[in-house]
């Protein structure tokens, strides 16, 4: 079974926030230089999709969509292990709760 995630602008917005962090955070040892690897594939998966759903949310006459992804376990695992390691980073509230739920969300499918 591949883990879904399926997350609003305002969740992907954070999601894609904290993947800008990835320079920051990871040293240059080889599992961190793997997943570094992978979450740069999804990253950049997740902008062009924030950039659809902006665009799609413009208009004032439809309702408001949700971004549907569909994920590898390894792109779920690094996912789950990176954003474990980003949470303790200053995040204001909302970005931090998210970030919780996306945390909780890939564990139980994962499981």
């Amino acid at each position: 079974m591949k883990p879904e995630l399926k997350l609003s602008e305002r969740q992907l917005n954070t999601i894609v926030y904290c993947f800008n962090q990835i320079g920051t955070v990871y040293s240059k040892q080889r599992q961190e230089r793997v997943l570094k690897s992978i979450l740069d594939e999804v990253s950049l998966r997740m902008e062009k999709k924030l950039l659809d759903l902006k665009k799609a949310n413009a208009t004032l006459s439809s309702k408001k969509k949700d971004a549907k992804f569909t994920l590898k376990l390894y792109e779920a695992d690094a996912i789950e292990q990176y954003l474990l390691s980003i949470e303790d980073e200053p995040l204001n509230d909302y970005d931090r709760n998210c970030v919780r739920l996306i945390i909780n969300k890939l564990n139980q499918q994962l499981a």
